[in-house]
């Protein structure tokens, strides 16, 4: 459940703003599809072996080696290369988590 609020500080005063998060519990049964947000964000960095292209459905494409925040979920993720190499991974980013892969294309 997301919440936003603007507050306005009043001039000359401190302003201390307090948060209390609860941390979702994980339920069983139901797998996610690709890209299925969670709640919170991960970080993502990937490399390849040669570079490639890659491309996060509903992300964005980019080229090897990266990083990028991403909500947290599952994600399918492919790269390319020109060469004609070609491989998908899946790769599931957990919030506050970094997630590194290194992914030899064959």
């Amino acid at each position: 459940k997301k919440h936003s609020e603007t507050i306005k500080p009043k001039k000359g005063k401190p302003l201390l703003v307090k948060l209390e998060l609860e941390k979702k519990k994980k339920g069983g049964g139901g797998g996610g599809g690709g890209g299925t947000a969670v709640g919170g964000k991960g970080k993502l960095v990937l490399d390849s072996q040669p570079w490639a292209n890659v491309a996060i459905p509903g992300v964005g494409k980019f080229v090897t080696p990266f990083q990028t925040a991403l909500p947290a979920g599952k994600y399918k993720v492919t790269l390319t290369n020109p060469g004609g190499l070609k491989k998908v991974i899946k790769v599931t980013i957990g919030p506050g988590e970094t997630v590194r892969k290194k992914v030899k294309l064959q």
